[in-house]
């Protein structure tokens, strides 16, 4: 292959590691997705990183469909190249989406913005490190952040970007979450890479208000029964001067790479990204936040209930719950699964 077109083209491994971990992330995630205005206005955060994401989450497109596929992978990269002052971002273009890649792209544009205010400066190492050039899972940034089981807490924890936890009391709007909609990890796992902007209180239990591109439409809010999440991860970015530890990454993260033909137990997972050994049995099952009723229906019907003033100050129109997907059987039935 000519040395001049280095982005043009990926290997078929890179190819197909990338379509079966963004596939095992989305397709069990079919929420109603709320495309009227921007939950994340509401939010009072300061100047904090968590600030920056849930704003740039405003320079993000609304819908251009969801798909986790060679086009979809091809219009991320394109999205974005390395510029004199940051990545130069184009998120319209990368539609159709998938959930990994609309997180990705909502903290590239969170650095560009901590970037453009002085709080940090990336090297062009780092800009070139960040982009997207068909990296197999558990390979450089990307494919740390694309692959299955905890892959951006794993890349948070590695670099010392910011911590990693599991307690919806802890979080905040602008944290990155990672949920589990089986009791899976890894190569049967299937999980949805989202940006946690809040929980509310409806009468059927507690709604998860996220960020995401979601099954059908694409990019988007979404509101969830958290009852219907097995497992949650929460990485928050406090250390965004840390990123040019990037280049300092080995190639490749055994662990991750392993995630797209073997599984994990919650303690492993845990271990790889620092959470205190006490902290990975609250993995399984979700926890509700304090403030949850202390009894809800053990499997409710899609919600019914008339839109609700949600926590945010955004009216939260009802969503079903996440579709049942049965676990893939080999990354070749998931390449060629349609959607």
């Amino acid at each position: 292959m000519s040395a001049r077109f280095p982005r043009l083209w990926l290997s078929l491994a890179a190819f197909v590691s990338l379509l079966a971990s963004a596939s095992a992330q989305d397709v069990a995630a079919a929420p109603t997705v709320i495309t009227g205005g921007n939950a994340g206005k509401a939010f009072s955060l300061g100047n904090s990183p968590n600030a920056l994401i849930v704003k740039a989450i405003e320079s993000m497109p609304t819908g251009g469909g969801y798909r986790a596929s060679g086009p979809a992978i091809t219009a991320l990269r394109n999205s974005m190249q390395a510029g004199s002052t940051g990545i130069a971002l184009q998120p319209g273009q990368a539609t159709p989406s998938f959930c990994s890649g609309a997180t990705y792209l909502v903290f590239l544009a969170a650095l560009n913005e901590l970037q453009r205010e002085g709080q940090i400066t990336m090297s062009d190492a780092t800009l070139r490190a960040l982009l997207v050039e068909g990296q197999s899972d558990g390979s450089g940034v990307w494919g740390r952040w694309n692959a299955n089981g905890p892959g951006t807490a794993r890349l948070f924890f590695e670099t010392g970007l910011g911590r990693n936890f599991t307690s919806f009391d802890e979080a905040r709007p602008g944290d990155f979450m990672k949920i589990w909609w089986n009791d899976q990890i890894g190569a049967l796992e299937r999980g949805h890479s989202v940006v946690y902007l809040g929980v509310e209180t409806r009468s059927d239990g507690q709604y998860v208000h996220y960020w995401s591109s979601n099954i059908p439409g694409g990019f988007g809010h979404a509101y969830v029964a958290q009852q219907k999440m097995r497992r949650v991860l929460f990485s928050r970015l406090e250390h965004p001067e840390q990123i040019n530890r990037v280049t300092a990454l080995p190639a490749k993260d055994a662990y991750l790479a392993s995630m797209l033909s073997k599984s994990s137990t919650p303690e492993q997972m845990a271990a790889m990204v620092g959470l205190p050994a006490k902290e990975s049995w609250h993995l399984f099952p979700v926890q509700p936040p304090a403030a949850a009723p202390a009894a809800r229906p053990s499997a409710p019907a899609p919600s019914s209930a008339p839109a609700k003033t949600s926590s945010t100050g955004v009216v939260a129109s009802p969503s079903p719950s996440p579709a049942s997907v049965a676990p893939k059987k080999s990354w070749l039935g998931n390449l060629f699964r349609k959607q």
